[in-house]
């Protein structure tokens, strides 16, 4: 075992960091003894006078230094300076480090700051040490896909901690981490580091056996290699990419906020929330691709086996976008991806739909309170402005019309009606609509906009689940249908239905506020399926994910996988006039994004 120690006099303190510590860890380093640099810089710098630790393999290098003022030794003067010892303790012969490879690493230092006549001019320093010998060592070697500080933040979970170590920024220096934790009575360190630049990690798992067994302690070091290495690619659920499902984007909450907080280890936490994964999620709760999970966006065009996904973020290089498939598994370039084509990119939309045929995407750019419709063409990935909005709120959805004409940007939860704009000018016509949920709908042949809420002109009484639709070719109201809604769907709070999606079976998925299954809250927001046919409504799926009934599912931006493509039969004659000639003249430039939208093909890796 060695154990040595290093003591450094009249150490100024605008240098002491850089010309003494760092130089030791890299001497250190090239010897194989591999320290945390980050962890250690953070805290000299933070905690001045107290004692830091930077763990190594199999042992612990630790550094005490005091603050002055005190007397040089070389001049007399009294300088503002600080004394500093290091001591490396307990490095274990039987780890492959000996005694002698902690001197080598000692000396080369040393004769390093030797030739260094300014940074070390007055600078004294003793050395000492002893060696001895250590009980056997198991250990187990190994590769993960993870990348280095991914594997630290699964080690402490593992152990119930809240978060792992990060690992120091320069790799090149040699360096690495270490941890320990117990599993049931038996110690067990960890150190981890990668080589050659590569995404994935070294991981070495090290444990004296004695009294437990060669063979449990094996057993035991095999199971925690699992949870260092990336779990198998999920297959996607047959109702996925359904022509007859739908989506929406995915996340959780906490049924009761104590919970997590005061009874949960962090893995129980991870296994909770796994039953309400964020991201593009499928009808029956599961994630649609690994990679979905980072999107705020997304849906599927069945029809043509494609996905879109609008990402935030796709990396700081723009000639070489990326995104992250398997989490901790680091970037992957876009182009490396079979079956995934960049639409756009340096933009961050916050609406994104799809033509019926399509052929266009429209999406919502958000910039001072403005809201930008621009169209982008699938084929030539063109982009067209098209018109703005004032008073944009950031959660308005936009849908093309059945033959694609126009665009429906209801607005009606924000008193603003309902807009219509034409395709190939951009002109806009607002329709005051009383009800809400608006969306397009096609009844006997004739499109025009379906909603939920009607008042009565006898009692001047509103009543919310009545379904009205105004039809574009007599510029008439109808009742469709009441809603039939049980005393647990009773409509809570303001909104009543919101952000409806047509389907072509003549159903909407709406979002609605239901009585809250959470302790602290009113009401739930939820996706919920009403049939236009018997005014049924219906949940989606449970708003509670997981069996222990703690995590709450949320739900947003949900889409049917098959376009609203119903043949419109009677002219719209009400949209024949009355628009307003669109102004793209005072186009806002909004800040350049990192994200851009994605077009995936069914068949693409990307989908496991």
């Amino acid at each position: 075992m060695a154990n040595i120690w290093l003591r450094w006099d009249n150490i100024s303190t605008d240098d002491f960091f850089s010309e003494l510590i760092i130089p030791l860890l890299r001497s250190l380093g090239e010897h194989n003894l591999y320290a945390n640099l980050k962890p250690t810089l953070n805290r000299i710098y933070e905690n001045e006078g107290n004692l830091v630790y930077a763990l190594f393999p199999g042992g612990t290098l630790s550094f005490v230094f005091a603050v002055g003022p005190i007397r040089n030794t070389i001049t007399g003067d009294i300088d503002d300076s600080k004394w500093l010892m290091a001591a490396i303790g307990d490095v274990s012969d039987s780890m492959g480090i000996s005694s002698e490879d902690t001197d080598n690493a000692l000396h080369d230092y040393h004769s390093k700051l030797l030739e260094c006549a300014s940074p070390v001019s007055g600078v004294k320093i003793t050395t000492g040490g002893s060696s001895g010998q250590s009980a056997p060592i198991t250990q187990l070697c190994f590769e993960s896909s993870y990348e280095p500080h991914v594997v630290l933040t699964k080690w402490w979970e593992a152990f119930g901690f809240g978060q792992g170590l990060e690992l120091p920024d320069a790799q090149g220096d040699g360096g690495a981490s270490t941890g320990g934790g117990y599993e049931g009575d038996l110690w067990i360190n960890m150190e981890v580091w990668n080589e050659d630049d590569s995404k994935g990690s070294i991981v070495r798992l090290s444990v004296r056996p004695e009294p437990f067994g060669e063979v449990s302690v094996r057993n035991t070091l095999q199971q925690l290699i699992e949870k260092m290495r990336p779990p198998m690619r999920r297959s996607l659920s047959p109702i996925a990419l359904a022509a007859d499902s739908f989506t929406w984007i995915g996340g959780h909450d906490w049924v009761d906020d104590e919970v997590p907080q005061n009874k949960w280890t962090i893995a129980q936490v991870n296994e909770a929330i796994a039953h309400a994964p964020s991201g593009l999620i499928a009808a029956d709760g599961t994630l649609i691709g690994d990679g979905s999970k980072n999107c705020s966006l997304g849906f599927i065009d069945a029809p043509r086996r494609t996905a879109y996904f609008v990402y935030g973020y796709l990396g700081l290089n723009r000639d070489e976008p990326s995104i992250e498939i398997i989490d901790g598994c680091g970037r992957v370039p876009i182009s490396s991806i079979q079956g995934i084509r960049l639409m756009a990119h340096g933009i961050c939309p916050y609406c994104v739909n799809i033509s019926t045929d399509g052929k266009a995407l429209a999406m919502i750019e958000y910039c001072d309170d403005r809201g930008y419709i621009s169209l982008i063409d699938v084929a030539s990935e063109d982009i067209r402005r098209l018109a703005s909005f004032d008073h944009a709120y950031g959660d308005e959805r936009i849908a093309f019309s059945p033959d694609n004409r126009w665009l429906l940007l209801p607005r009606t939860h924000h008193g603003h009606g309902a807009t219509i704009i034409e395709v190939q000018t951009g002109a806009h016509r607002v329709f005051d609509v009383c009800g809400s949920g608006v969306c397009w709908w096609v009844n006997d042949g004739s499109l025009g906009l379906l909603s939920f809420g009607r008042l009565n002109a006898d009692t001047n009484e509103y009543d919310p689940y009545q379904a009205v639709f105004l039809d574009f070719a007599t510029g008439k109201s109808e009742a469709l249908v009441k809603l039939s809604v049980s005393d647990d769907m009773m409509f809570r709070s303001y909104g009543g239905v919101r952000d409806s999606e047509p389907s072509c079976d003549k159903r909407c998925l709406v979002g609605m506020n239901l009585p809250s299954v959470r302790q602290d809250y009113d009401v739930d927001g939820a996706a919920m399926i009403i049939d236009i046919q018997t005014g049924e409504v219906s949940l989606t799926i449970d708003r509670i994910a997981d069996p222990d009934r703690q995590v709450f599912r949320k739900q947003s931006h949900w889409h049917w996988n098959s376009p609203y493509n119903l043949v419109i039969v009677k002219e719209p004659l009400v949209l024949k006039n009355g628009f307003t000639p669109a102004d793209t003249s005072e186009w806002h430039q909004c800040e350049k994004e990192l994200g851009g939208i994605l077009c995936i093909d069914f068949d693409s890796p990307f989908f496991g």
